[in-house]
């Protein structure tokens, strides 16, 4: 009773204080000064009354921010008056006054016009731009609204029986308040009695993501809407995250508190004036600034505690802080021991309560046996729980009815992910796949992370990218994220073992081994995670870092499979959980395959794609084994495909060099077996090849036929074939303009590699001159109709190497056997000629025929 005495005391001083203040203000202000009345007066009456109003405005704008009214103070009224209301029934008196003369001497007294015009008008002007209607609508309506409704958190614990729509919503959820993923609600509800049980300080302790936030936040829910043991809890929320210093923290802590308590009781001699008026007042001078510190100055903050805690005993009302990330802050000049010994003094009050919450690692820098009265340790994630959610994850991403794809198989991988592997592997392994993963995701936050991010980057990546690979990157991003950074340096090593060629030098691997193994272990230095958990994962999707990390006589091995991040395409596509922009994807070549197995043809999308785009048959290749495995026939048919497609699109400029052409030959080479069946196939190229491209003809013997360069054909073939080459190109080459048709402006030597380049150096086929002398007559037609084609082809014949003797200018077998008694008349025409050759062949033409006159004359 005595301090609602002592509040009602403040109240008359202010109510008083107001009407004199107004009763020597008013008259002042109307008389003085004179001049500026004698303005006034002479201006029009709109001008005058629009001045009158506008300050009115910022006269009660300034005290409107100096008493921060609040529709709610008005709940204590009785106990506690507060000072706006009293200073606003002050001037309301004082109107009345002054509208019976009683503040003018010369009987002036303001209309009610004026008073209601000017401070009726302002004062509803300054409330509504500072909120105070909208405030006051919001109060009945929590008038009207009993909130009796248990708070309750959405539990997956059951996550078995947890429909997806759920899981979905917590992966893509930051609200910290909504899902209870440990149970930790029974944690809240514990806190929460405490609390109105008078408990005055509570410490919630776990690693950095394990709930405490969320537990904190469900206190703070069942304190506002229950009056638990008839008391009313005031709730201050203050982080430490940021803070250069101890005492920037402490006063943040002082003001989050007295505005959660001034939204419902006034505070303003709690809070005292705002440190802006007190520099206004400061700024006149050394003796103003001297009186203002006298008069304005606002007390320690302690006192100012002092002051809230009487303030909140006369409304039976109880202040809980909550203090999070204190641990956290390592700013220089941050004493976290200032913050603690002054929420030691907090512990004085009865009616003050603080919640201090840390993490295990940082448990070190708060004493929190000796500072709280209670504390609570949370539990983390168990494996069984993390792999019951992955496996749920992994379900809802390989399903074809949700997200249609072609999955490649792993059946290894699904046993590791498998929680009862550890118990299998546990006489071999230190730790098991599910093992590490739950130690590294062993908060809510962190495993949340981890699968929300695979799972929303799955809707881009789906079947782009092993699953497996994926999650387990966005395990290590989350639960590990200085071996994510380990791992973006040192992919490029880290993705396959080092050369094993003693050449390449074995004291150089070491010391890049060395430098690697260093960079490890100065990454796990004092890191909050398990690094042999992080190991074990890294090991997991790059199996050669076994030899890197842990034992080079451990040699590790190069992943063989499909879309695995050991291939640097699908480890962008896992860090940056998107495709680039001209990748290709893995989908859109096996949509193109699948549609050629069922309907083999020329003209379908994947023909058309190998032979016109580099970077999807690189793709291709990579990936298209899983469907062409033990079909020799499909193999051959594609590549049969893709020869006559480019033949059809480029004519006689068709060759090895052609896009899809070295694909197709080296994907057919490493999986069709040599037999006897593949010399019909490639006579049968050969001879298409033929009557189109002479330069296409060489590339199908020397990459199919030629002995020695990963040949189709057996042993017994070569020969066989090659004689094929050789009859069907001197039926078909009757004249010189079907020869011509069929040379390439592109490939200079299509006649030396065709007579001469039919083998390996070891081992040549049909390489004498005369089997293929019935070539003269074509060429000299040609040179005849003067083809610069046949011109260029006919000196770079000439002027090779023979066999077995030393370089010649030119190749005399050639100019006698092919050309007999034209070989002077085809030396005259190519000298013709030499004006319309390219720059860089004319020296070496010039050459030639000077060679051959020598020999052709003696």
């Amino acid at each position: 009773m005595v301090k609602i005495n002592s509040h009602w005391r403040k109240a008359m001083f202010t109510f008083v204080l107001t009407v004199v203040a107004a009763g020597i203000l008013l008259p002042l202000i109307r008389a003085k000064p004179e001049p500026v009345h004698e303005y006034f007066n002479g201006l029009n009456d709109w001008i005058r009354i629009a001045f009158v109003f506008f300050l009115s405005v910022i006269s009660t704008g300034m005290l409107y921010k100096l008493l921060s009214p609040q529709i709610r103070h008005l709940s204590h009224c009785l106990e506690f008056p507060p000072t706006w209301l009293t200073a606003l029934l002050g001037w309301i008196v004082a109107a009345v006054i002054d509208l019976f003369g009683g503040f003018d001497s010369d009987g002036y007294s303001a209309s009610k016009w004026e008073w209601l015009g000017y401070g009726g008008g302002s004062l509803i002007i300054v409330s509504w731009y500072y909120g105070f209607w909208s405030d006051l609508s919001q109060w009945i309506r929590e008038l009207k609204i009993k909130q009796n409704k248990e708070p309750q958190g959405v539990t997956l614990q059951d996550i078995e029986s947890a429909s997806w729509a759920e899981i979905e919503t917590w992966l893509d959820s930051d609200a910290q308040a909504q899902y209870d993923f440990l149970g930790n609600q029974s944690v809240a509800h514990r806190v929460s009695l405490l609390v109105s049980d008078g408990t005055r300080s509570i410490g919630i302790v776990g690693p950095f993501g394990s709930g405490k936030s969320s537990i904190v936040k469900w206190v703070e829910d069942r304190l506002k809407r229950y009056e638990i043991n008839g008391r009313q809890f005031f709730i201050s929320y203050h982080s430490s995250w940021g803070f250069e210093s101890s005492t920037s923290a402490i006063h943040d802590i002082l003001s989050s508190a007295v505005s959660k308590v001034s939204a419902k009781v006034d505070t303003f001699q709690v809070d005292s004036l705002p440190e802006s008026y007190r520099q206004m007042f400061s700024a006149g001078g050394n003796w103003v600034e001297a009186i203002s510190n006298l008069v304005l100055k606002p007390p320690s903050v302690i006192d100012q505690f002092t002051r809230l805690s009487d303030l909140l005993k006369s409304i039976d009302g109880r202040l809980v802080i909550i203090v999070e990330d204190l641990d956290r802050n390592e700013t220089r000049n941050f004493v976290i021991q200032e913050v603690l010994a002054f929420l030691e003094r907090l512990k004085e009050h009865s009616n003050f309560s603080f919640i201090l919450t840390g993490g295990l690692s940082h448990s070190e820098r708060i004493d929190y046996a000796k500072l709280c009265d209670h504390i609570e340790y949370l539990a983390t994630i168990h494996p069984h729980q993390s792999s019951a959610l992955i496996e749920k994850v992994r379900q809802r991403c390989l399903d074809n009815a949700i997200f249609p794809h072609y999955r490649f198989d792993d059946r290894n991988s699904n046993f590791e992910w498998n929680p009862l592997s550890g118990m299998f592997m546990r006489d071999y392994d230190e730790l098991s796949l599910p093992q590490a993963v739950a130690m590294l995701l062993s908060t809510p936050r962190s495993l949340r992370l981890a699968l929300g991010h695979t799972f929303f980057a799955w809707k881009t990546l789906y079947g782009e990218i092993y699953f497996y690979h994926l999650l387990s990157i966005n395990i290590l991003r989350f639960g590990a994220p200085e071996c994510f950074e380990f791992l973006l340096r040192r992919w490029d090593r880290l993705n396959s073992p080092p050369n094993q060629n003693p050449s390449f030098g074995q004291e150089r691997v070491e010391r890049i081994r060395q430098s690697i193994l260093n960079d490890w272990n100065s990454t796990i230095r004092n890191v909050e995670w398990n690094a042999a958990a992080a190991l074990q994962v890294m090991e997991f999707i790059l199996p050669a870092s076994e030899y890197w990390l842990v034992d080079d006589s451990r040699t590790g091995h190069s992943q063989i499979g499909q879309q695995y991040i050991s291939e640097e395409r699908y480890w962008l596509r896992s860090i940056n959980e998107a495709i680039e922009e001209g990748d290709v994807r893995d989908q859109e070549i096996i949509r193109d395959i699948q549609a050629w197995l069922d309907a083999p043809s020329m003209e379908a999308e994947l023909v058309e794609k190998l032979t016109s785009s580099p970077r999807y048959s690189d793709v291709w290749e990579n990936i298209a084994s899983s469907f062409f495995a033990n079909r020799r026939d499909d193999v051959l048919l594609l590549c049969e495909h893709t020869i006559r497609r480019i033949l059809s699109d480029q004519g006689a400029f068709a060759n090895h060099d052609s896009q899809g052409f070295i694909h197709t030959w080296r994907f057919a080479t490493s999986r069709i077996t040599i037999q006897s069946d593949n010399r019909a196939w490639l006579e049968e190229r050969i001879t298409e090849a033929a009557n189109i491209s002479i330069e296409m003809v060489n590339g199908l013997w020397h990459y199919y036929g030629s002995p020695g360069n990963r040949s189709i054909l057996e042993s017994s073939d070569h020969e066989s074939v090659r004689l094929h080459i050789l009859d069907s190109l001197q039926t078909l080459l009757t004249d010189g303009s079907i020869l011509a048709d069929k040379l390439s402006p592109n490939s200079p030597t299509t006649l030396y590699d065709l007579v001469f380049g039919s083998g390996s150096e070891n081992r040549r086929i049909l390489v004498d001159v005369e089997s293929w002398s019935w070539l003269g007559l074509p060429v000299l037609d040609a040179l005849r109709n003067g083809n610069l084609t046949t011109a260029i082809n006919f000196l770079y014949l000439l002027s090779t190497r023979q066999p077995g003797t030393e370089q010649a200018i030119i190749n005399t077998e050639v100019l006698d056997s092919f050309f007999g008694g034209n070989a002077l008349e085809t030396i005259e025409i190519i000298g013709s000629m030499i004006d319309q050759l390219p720059d860089f062949d004319q020296e070496h033409a010039t050459n030639v025929i000077g060679a051959a006159y020598e020999h052709l004359t003696g």
